[in-house]
C-alpha cells in the first residue's frame, strides 16, 4: 500500500468513525500491546509504558475515566481482572467497553458512574461529534446528561487500591481537591491544562507533595504523570 493510499484509508476510517460511532467501531478490531481494540487509536497508549513498568502483581488498580476500557483491560490482564476497578459516566461507551471487556476475555469490575465528594447525580456532558470526548464540563458542542455520582473517599475505603489511574478531562482538579489517599501508593493521571487554570494545577501538585508523593521523571512527560510515596 502506498503512503498516499494509506493516508487516504485512515483519513476515510477517522471520517467514518466520528460520522457512524459506535456502528463503525463495532466490527474493526486491531491488537495493540496485547489488547484488541475496535479501531487504531493513539488515545491511551502513551500511558502504558508507565503503568507497564510500574503496576506491580500485588496492586489492586482504580480508574477514573474507563473510555474504552483499554488500560483496565491492560491491567486486568496483568494482574487479573478481580483487582482492576473502573469508573467512566459516559453512558454511550458503556457497551463499547463491554465489547473490548469480552473480545480480551477479560472481565474488570466496571461501573457507569462519576465519583465525587457524596453519593448524589450529577449532569455529564459528552461531545455531539465526538463519544470519546466527554466532561464535566459543558462545552459548546455538547449534550448533558444525568449521571449517578458515588463517594470516591468512601470507595477508596471499600476498595483500598493501591493504584490510581485518572483521565478525567479535566476533573482532576476537582478529584485532587477532595481525595483521601488512604491506601494509595501510586498515581498516574493526564493533566489538561487547557481546561483548567494554573492556580488549580498547582493546587494538584501542592496536594500530591503534601500526601508525601514523588514525581517519577523515568515515567512522566508533558501532560502526563506518575506519582508514588
Amino acid at each position: 500500500m502506498s503512503l498516499i493510499t494509506k493516508i487516504k484509508y485512515h483519513f476515510l476510517k477517522h471520517s467514518r468513525m466520528l460520522k457512524y460511532r459506535v456502528k463503525y467501531r463495532a466490527n474493526k478490531w486491531t491488537k495493540i500491546k496485547g489488547v484488541f481494540l475496535p479501531v487504531y487509536m493513539h488515545y491511551g497508549y502513551s500511558v502504558l509504558r508507565f503503568i507497564d513498568n510500574t503496576l506491580e502483581a500485588d496492586d489492586v488498580v482504580l480508574e477514573l475515566g474507563a473510555g474504552l476500557g483499554f488500560i483496565a483491560t491492560f491491567c486486568a490482564k496483568k494482574i487479573g481482572s478481580d483487582k482492576v476497578f473502573t469508573y467512566e459516566a459516559n453512558p454511550k461507551l458503556a457497551p463499547l467497553m463491554e465489547e473490548v471487556f469480552e473480545k480480551n476475555k477479560v472481565y474488570p469490575h466496571a461501573t457507569q458512574a462519576m465519583l465525587g465528594e457524596a453519593q448524589s447525580s450529577s449532569c455529564f456532558y459528552g461531545a455531539d461529534k465526538n463519544f470519546l470526548a466527554s466532561s464535566v464540563r459543558e462545552g459548546a458542542n455538547s449534550s448533558g446528561v444525568e449521571v449517578p455520582v458515588l463517594s470516591l473517599n468512601d470507595t477508596i475505603r471499600d476498595l483500598q487500591p493501591t493504584y490510581l489511574a485518572m483521565d478525567i478531562e479535566g476533573a482532576e482538579a476537582y478529584i485532587m481537591s477532595i481525595i483521601d489517599f488512604q491506601s494509595i501508593r501510586k498515581l498516574q493521571f493526564e493533566m489538561h491544562p487547557w481546561l483548567l487554570i494554573e492556580a488549580e494545577m498547582d493546587s494538584i501538585f501542592k496536594k500530591l507533595r503534601d500526601c508525601g508523593f514523588k514525581k517519577s521523571e523515568a515515567f512522566s512527560f508533558p501532560n502526563n504523570f506518575f506519582f508514588s510515596r
